[in-house]
């Protein structure tokens, strides 16, 4: 028998998607297929933090809380996370984790007034947005950063083009600015699909013609993220021949 279930379509890096995946499995089971096909993977960067004793470390991805742990010499204080997932991780691993709001400007806005007496360091990827360390400084902050990580292309697998090609109603989620810029280098003009994205700034990286069909998330997390899944898997019981609003 044909399997019709709709697909989701994961394009982070594989860690990224693994966890997504497993939310999407635990609140919608077997309703919707999952296809794994990283554009991207993580490469950690040795960083030279011989120096590195912030009051606070500052958190915008999860990748930032694992580069920081490579080199953690046991700190337990209190970190800054973007969001909550970040902050999960950050609290798995000792700290005391504050839960900043969803993006830079909330992260910037807490650390700031935060009345911080020594020096704070963010911990990012190569592809960061926000500049959050300048911004700090200029509030006065003593805010460092430290590159830890970098996403480095893939090239499509064939479960990418076979996804897109497929008959059934295909959803692809996107997570970040860069996730976009790939996507849209690497889908099909003729790919008739759906997208969810989880910021406006992920969604001004997609072609217009991609964009006519788009989700975007109330908020920049993953439970916004699995709303959408769910407002997709909606659409699709009615016959998923119409636009999502």
């Amino acid at each position: 028998m044909r399997d019709a279930r709709p697909i989701l379509l994961l394009t982070r890096p594989l860690s990224g998607a693994e966890r997504f995946t497993k939310a999407v499995n635990d609140r919608f089971g077997d309703a919707i297929e999952v296809a794994i096909s990283p554009l991207q993977e993580i490469e950690w960067l040795d960083v030279d933090r011989a120096d590195d004793q912030p009051e606070a470390p500052i958190f915008t991805s999860q990748n930032g809380v694992y580069g920081w742990n490579r080199a953690n010499s046991g700190f337990t204080g209190v970190a800054y996370c973007v969001g909550p997932q970040t902050t999960e991780l950050a609290t798995q691993l000792g700290l005391q984790a504050v839960d900043c709001g969803g993006n830079a400007d909330a992260v910037v806005g807490v650390v700031s007034k935060a009345n911080l007496n020594g020096h704070v360091v963010h911990y990012r990827g190569v592809h960061g947005r926000g500049d959050i360390a300048r911004r700090l400084q200029t509030s006065g902050v003593n805010c460092e950063e430290r590159v830890v990580y970098r996403q480095v292309a893939l090239s499509p697998d064939p479960l990418f083009s076979a996804v897109l090609s497929s008959d059934r109603p295909v959803l692809a989620a996107l997570f970040s600015p860069r996730s976009a810029t790939l996507f849209s280098e690497n889908v099909p003009n003729d790919a008739a699909i759906w997208l969810a994205v989880i910021s406006p700034s992920v969604a001004e990286r997609l072609d217009l013609m991609l964009q006519c069909r788009m989700m975007v998330a109330e908020a920049p997390n993953a439970g916004a993220m699995l709303d959408l899944v769910e407002e997709f898997l909606k659409t699709c019981g009615s016959g998923c021949d119409d636009d999502l609003a």
